[in-house]
């Protein structure tokens, strides 16, 4: 690619990376995204090995509710994927339960109150504080413009939610452990087991570390838009990449993504130059260096390459040094 100026150099192709520069480059932004894999996606991302795909990082993914994020993206970008919402969505095995965990708060509730001694506790009383509260920060996480910074319309909107944040004020800087024996439910092992499995898998911590207000908002993880995405995260993320270029951005993966120069500056993998542009200055130039590109570009006359393995139905070759630009469809990893 030839030297070229941009808005945004965005460093990552995760997820965060991706989203930030998938938005700049929809609001009108020119914008070069490097990666150094060879395929998107970061830590939840997809990869082959032997014929078979497996998921590094993430096996559900959320955000495909009526009006979450993903949905929106799906609909308007015209994604070529396919999400499904299981039942169950995972099964909590121990050695004295197993549990299927439903999409379907109503259905979950029914089996988890069916578990040996559940009668004992208040526990539908228990989900139903527990669902107020994760409402109320849903509601804030699926509306990005109720998040920091506020202007005066934000302002206002939070002004008219204030009554909703009054459940929250008793769980701040408290503990999901002080908040179970608050509300007797502390001795029922089967709601304990259950609360430090979520809790792991979303905010990688235990009942005893974990802060009520974000527990109690993970706890409604698998109701809130979860699934499957057919082909495995990494298609997700391969999609999004494609609406990407198709705003007429660029993505640069693999050795070419590990190293680029910024005005001479050197950026490896985590674009933190010791000394950074000026706070006016709007456009950097950012020269990559040739490599071997991991994308299926067709190869200029008379070079040599690797066929990409068929993936996503592609055959082309995979150039090294000079190309010219082709298919679109990602390479095998």
């Amino acid at each position: 690619m030839d030297s070229e100026t941009y808005d945004v150099a965005v460093i990552g192709s995760g997820f965060g990376g991706m989203g930030a520069a998938l938005e700049l480059a929809r609001s009108g932004a020119r914008v070069v995204m490097y990666e150094a894999l060879t395929y998107p996606g970061g830590c939840a991302s997809t990869y082959s090995r032997r014929g078979h795909r497996f998921e590094s990082g993430a096996t559900l993914f959320s955000g495909f509710g009526p009006g979450q994020l993903f949905d929106r993206w799906t609909r308007e970008l015209e994604l070529d994927i396919t999400f499904e919402a299981l039942d169950p969505m995972v099964e909590l095995r121990t050695p004295s339960f197993s549990l299927e965990v439903s999409s379907d708060r109503d259905t979950f509730l029914d089996r988890f109150c069916a578990l040996p001694c559940a009668k004992d506790f208040p526990v539908r009383e228990f989900f139903a504080k527990q669902k107020a509260v994760a409402d109320t920060l849903w509601g804030l996480f699926d509306d990005p413009a109720m998040l920091p910074p506020f202007g005066v319309k934000e302002v206002l909107g939070h002004i008219a939610k204030s009554p909703s944040y009054a459940s929250l004020l008793p769980l701040v800087n408290t503990s999901l452990d002080s908040v179970l024996r608050r509300w007797g439910v502390a001795e029922f092992d089967a709601l304990r087991t259950y609360l430090n499995a979520v809790c792991q898998i979303t905010i990688q911590t235990n009942v005893a570390e974990a802060e009520a207000p974000f527990a109690f908002a993970t706890m409604d993880y698998f109701f809130r838009g979860t699934g499957h995405v057919h082909g495995g995260v990494g298609h997700l993320a391969w999609a999004l990449c494609h609406a990407f270029r198709t705003a007429g951005r660029h993505a640069e993966h693999g050795r070419q993504g590990r190293r680029a120069q910024t005005r001479g500056r050197r950026v490896d993998r985590g674009f933190a130059p010791k000394e950074g542009p000026s706070p006016t200055r709007r456009r950097e130039h950012v020269t990559p260096r040739p490599f071997t590109h991991c994308e299926c570009l067709q190869p200029t006359p008379g070079q040599r390459g690797q066929t990409c393995g068929g993936r996503l139905g592609c055959s082309h070759a995979v150039p090294v040094g000079p190309y010219r630009r082709g298919c679109a469809r990602p390479a095998s990893s």
